[in-house]
C-alpha cells in the first residue's frame, strides 16, 4: 500500500497503533477529520512516508515527538487547524 485516504471520517486522535503495518506508504491524507491529537511517535515506522496531510483538523499543539521518524517527508500540510505554537523540536527528524 502507498497511499492511504482516511479524509472525512470521524478520527478525533492518532497513535502508533492505528498506524501499525503502514510501513511502505508513501502519502497518508488525515484532512478534514476532527483530530485534536497526536500521540509521541505517530509516524515512527512510516520512514517512506513523502506526504502527509493533516489539514482542517483540531490540532491545537504538536507534541515534540509527534513528527519522529519522517525521514523521507517533503509535504506536510497543516492548514486549518487551530495550531498556537509549535515546538521548533517538532521537525528535527524531517530533512
Amino acid at each position: 500500500l502507498e497511499e492511504l485516504i482516511l479524509s472525512f471520517n470521524l478520527l478525533r486522535h492518532l497513535n502508533s497503533s492505528h498506524l501499525n503495518g503502514l510501513s511502505n506508504i508513501q502519502r497518508l491524507h488525515l484532512f478534514n477529520n476532527n483530530i485534536s491529537l497526536i500521540a509521541q511517535n505517530t509516524f515512527c515506522y512510516m520512514g517512506k512516508l513523502e506526504i502527509l496531510h493533516l489539514g482542517k483538523n483540531h490540532l491545537q499543539r504538536l507534541h515534540p515527538d509527534a513528527l519522529r521518524g519522517l525521514t523521507s517527508l517533503k509535504e506536510l500540510y497543516l492548514n486549518q487547524n487551530f495550531l498556537a505554537e509549535i515546538n521548533e523540536t517538532v521537525f528535527d527528524d524531517l530533512t
